[in-house]
């Protein structure tokens, strides 16, 4: 019969393997090593946080080293802040006397674009695909100079902290162009804009709109010569039709609006109050025969009226 291991007891309590001799001084060295382990680690942590700050010391020298050397070979870092908040930050070359001669220009503001500065070609090449060829201060266009927009867009004039201020022309790719007065890069002063389609107007500018007094003038002929207001006919002023008709009086968002008088090209006219474009109000329509119909118009028509001699019957056409 085969011999079997006795049984373990479920408590555990059943005969335990006799120990090995010397287990007992095994553990006791074991321990002596943790010891000595323990010490060893505390030195090497010691010679690791001597190794660390030596690193750090001789990379600070370096870094120094190396901005020292690249300040005096003349790479900087700028920032400029222009009239209208634009900050540009520079990165590169520059001369003995400070000036930007190559390098990276970064706008911050709402396009926040970059750009490729080469002073020494007065050219800067943005990111939008902008190019720049003229004078520069502080890597912002400011002098003459002339602006290739990615579009197709050419402007050539006066700048003044980036922005087109001065005398200048916009050409537009569409074939419309503009020359005058520009002030932070909008229409400011007097100009004239001439449409691809040959209509054209002449006159003043505020914050890229029509302001004040100016003349424009229709493809077919047709001109209007008068006040404006943020882009749109308002006050006095005398509107020419192609056809022979004008109109000379007051008007308000580009309508006849107020006191004014409209000859038609047979001859026929109206003298009276105007609103919303139309014989709107109190007025005396004349026919070239010499009858006149006077009373209220509205919208056009007429409503209630008083006579010299007789006109009763009689059509009024007003041409818009």
């Amino acid at each position: 019969m085969n011999n079997r291991e006795p049984e373990r007891k479920p408590n555990g309590t059943g005969p335990r393997r006799p120990e090995r001799a010397g287990n007992a001084s095994s553990k006791r060295a074991v321990r002596q090593n943790k010891s000595a382990s323990a010490a060893l680690t505390a030195d090497e942590k010691k010679r690791i946080l001597r190794i660390i700050l030596r690193s750090a010391l001789i990379a600070a020298v370096v870094v120094i080293v190396i901005y020292l050397a690249l300040y005096f070979a003349g790479f900087r870092y700028t920032s400029h802040k222009n009239a209208n908040g634009v900050t540009v930050r520079f990165i590169g070359w520059v001369d003995k006397s400070n000036a930007i001669k190559k390098g990276k220009l970064y706008y911050s503001g709402t396009e926040k674009i970059s750009a490729d500065i080469d002073s020494a070609k007065n050219e800067v090449r943005y990111s939008n695909k902008d190019v720049y060829n003229g004078e520069l201060v502080n890597g912002m266009r400011d002098g003459r100079g002339v602006l290739y927009f990615a579009n197709g867009d050419v402007y050539e004039g006066d700048f003044k902290d980036n922005d087109m201020t001065g005398s200048g022309k916009l050409v537009y790719a569409n074939g419309d162009v503009y020359e005058g007065e520009f002030r932070n890069s909008l229409f400011e002063g007097s100009g004239v804009y001439t449409w691809a389609d040959g209509s054209s107007f002449t006159g003043t500018f505020e914050k890229g709109m029509k302001s004040g007094a100016g003349k424009y003038i229709w493809a077919d002929g047709s001109y209007y010569e008068g006040n404006y207001k943020n882009d749109a006919r308002s006050g006095a002023g005398t509107y020419h039709y192609s056809n022979g008709d004008e109109y000379v009086g007051d008007f308000e968002n580009d309508q006849k609006n107020g006191q004014g008088s409209y000859t038609w090209a047979n001859g026929e006219s109206y003298v009276g109050a105007f609103a919303n474009d139309q014989m709107n109000g109190w007025g005396k329509y004349t026919w070239p025969t010499g009858r006149t119909l006077e009373g209220v118009f509205e919208n056009g028509a007429f409503k209630r009226t008083q006579f010299e001699e007789t006109a009763a019957g009689e059509e009024t056409t007003e041409k818009k």
